[in-house]
C-alpha cells in the first residue's frame, strides 16, 4: 500500500470496446491509487507500483488494455477538457454558483473559465474526466511512459559513472514531468483522526496519476532496473541487481545451465573430431 498522507482518486468501471475505443461504462467506482504505489524503501522484486505496471504491459496488445482499464480505469481526457466542466458541475453541487449575484459581482469581470479555475482550485475533480479513450491513444501513452521509464535508466547509469554533464537526457525527464504534471493539483485537507494538515493530490487523468508516482520516485532512494530475462521494469535495491523477481532470477540460471552443458557437449564433439582428423592424417 502507499504512503499514508497521500491520497489521488481516480474511478474505474467496467470497459466495452466499440470502433477501437476504449467505452467506461457506469457505475464508477472511486479508490485511492496510492493503494497502488510501493515506494522504493517498501517496494520489492515482486511488487510494482501502479506506473510500472502499466509499463510493463504487453505493447499493442487490446486485451491488455481493457484488462488494466477494467482494474485501474480509463487513462482519462488527455485534453482536459472536461476539467473545467467537473469543476462547475461540483461548484453547482455545493450550491456555490446558486449564490446571490452580488457575492460574486467580480464574475462579471473575468472570464467564466478563469472564475472557474480560481473558485473550484483544490475542489476535487469527478468521474466525468473518465471519457472514452482510442486504442490508438492507449498505445502511445504507454509507449511514452516506457521511453520515459528508460530515459531515466540512462540517466541513473551516466550518474553512477560521473559522466560528462552536458547531455540532455535530464532535460528531457524534467520536461516530461513538467507537461504531465500540469494535471496533478495539491491541496491542503485537514484530517481530524491525525488532527493535522495533511496533502492530498487532485489528477486529471488517470496518467498524471502514473507521472506523480515516478515524481515521487526520483525524489527517492532506489534505482530503477530493466529485467536481464523478461526486460520489464522494475525497482531495484542496488544497482547491479538484473532480475526483476525470484522466477526470473531461476530461469536464468538455469538457461545458463543449459547453455553450459551444450557448450561442453561441443566441446567434447569438436574436441573427439578433431582427433578423428589427425589420426586420419597419420
Amino acid at each position: 500500500m502507499g504512503r499514508l498522507l497521500d491520497k489521488a482518486v481516480w474511478w474505474r468501471s467496467q470497459i466495452k470496446v466499440q470502433d477501437n475505443t476504449l467505452v467506461p461504462v457506469g457505475p464508477f467506482e472511486a479508490y485511492n491509487i496510492f493503494d497502488f504505489y510501493f515506494p522504493r524503501i517498501t517496494a520489492s522484486r515482486e511488487t510494482s507500483s501502479l506506473h510500472i505496471q502499466f509499463a510493463n504491459l504487453p505493447e499493442n496488445d487490446s486485451q491488455a488494455a481493457i484488462g488494466f482499464c477494467e482494474r485501474f480505469g480509463v487513462l482519462g481526457n488527455m485534453a482536459l477538457s472536461g476539467w473545467g466542466e467537473a469543476a462547475e458541475a461540483t461548484l453547482e453541487t455545493i450550491g456555490v454558483l446558486q449564490q446571490p449575484k452580488g457575492a460574486y459581482a467580480k464574475m462579471a469581470d473575468r472570464p467564466f473559465r478563469e472564475y472557474i479555475r480560481g473558485e473550484a482550485a483544490g475542489i476535487q475533480a469527478n468521474p466525468t474526466l473518465c471519457v472514452p479513450l482510442s486504442l490508438e491513444e492507449f498505445y502511445r501513452i504507454h509507449s511514452e511512459m516506457r521511453e520515459m521509464l528508460k530515459w531515466i535508466r540512462t540517466f541513473q547509469d551516466k550518474r553512477n559513472r560521473q559522466a560528462v554533464s552536458g547531455d540532455d537526457i535530464e532535460w528531457r525527464i524534467a520536461g516530461r514531468l513538467a507537461q504531465k504534471l500540469s494535471l496533478v493539483r495539491f491541496r491542503l485537507e485537514w484530517d481530524h483522526l491525525r488532527k493535522g494538515w495533511v496533502t492530498r493530490f487532485d489528477i486529471g487523468s488517470l496518467e498524471a496519476g502514473f507521472y506523480l508516482m515516478l515524481y515521487l520516485e526520483l525524489l527517492g532512494q532506489g534505482f530503477l532496473a530493466i529485467c536481464s530475462r523478461c526486460q520489464n521494469f522494475f525497482i531495484a535495491e542496488r544497482d547491479w541487481t538484473k532480475f526483476c523477481s525470484e522466477s526470473c532470477q531461476t530461469a536464468a540460471k538455469s538457461q545458463r545451465s543449459r547453455n553450459k552443458k551444450k557448450a561442453a557437449k561441443h566441446s567434447v564433439g569438436a574436441t573427439r573430431a578433431s582427433r578423428t582428423h589427425s589420426k586420419r592424417k597419420k
